[in-house]
């Protein structure tokens, strides 16, 4: 059983993919995504002359640029591609701004408010306990089992409470038989 065949416009979107350089298309995705508000920052992030791909998704030479942030662009539409990492990019950079907003800001209304955001995003300090829970549903089998578990549990503990309590004994004996053999067998 072989690959299925490629239709024109996977095969088109391939070449896209394939003819561009990896930075190139790491500035793309950054680009698409909207983990940097323009073409120039994702250039720069990716290592690249910052105007590279502003000439590149613009240039009638460079058709396979184009195509490929159009297709990603697509993606990210019809939800093929995860924004979820991308947020977590623009959350990072937002709580930076937030922090460089209370530290160095001229107007103490905006350092207290920039404060109090960045105290109700920590776990210790935040207004609300996000609290996490489950439901479980036992069977009648899986509780006798649990039970029966507890049980032999609670009855091997008792009698060994006091190892627990006193821990082992060492006992040495002397075997003659032992002593005179030298190694210890018989």
């Amino acid at each position: 059983m072989g690959a299925p065949a490629l239709t024109l416009e996977e095969v088109k979107s391939q070449d896209a993919y394939l003819g561009v350089s990896p930075r190139v298309r790491l500035a793309c995705k950054l680009y698409a995504t909207g983990a940097v508000k323009t073409k120039k920052e994702a250039s720069t992030v990716a290592g690249l002359h910052p105007m590279t791909l502003t000439v590149l998704s613009n240039s009638k030479q460079n058709p396979k640029v184009r195509m490929l942030l159009q297709e990603l662009e697509a993606k990210l539409e019809s939800g093929t591609i995860q924004t979820s990492h991308a947020l977590q990019i623009l959350a990072r950079r937002a709580v930076m701004k937030i922090a460089g907003l209370m530290e160095h800001s001229d107007r103490q209304d905006i350092q207290l408010k920039a404060a109090v955001e960045l105290a109700d995003r920590s776990p210790e300090t935040q207004k609300t306990q996000n609290i996490n829970s489950m439901q479980l549903s036992l069977g009648s089998d899986d509780a006798r089992e649990i039970a029966r578990a507890l049980v032999e549990s609670a009855a091997a503990r008792d009698k060994f409470e006091h190892i627990a309590k006193d821990g082992l004994v060492e006992v040495n004996i002397d075997i003659p038989q032992l002593k005179e053999s030298g190694n210890g067998q018989r």
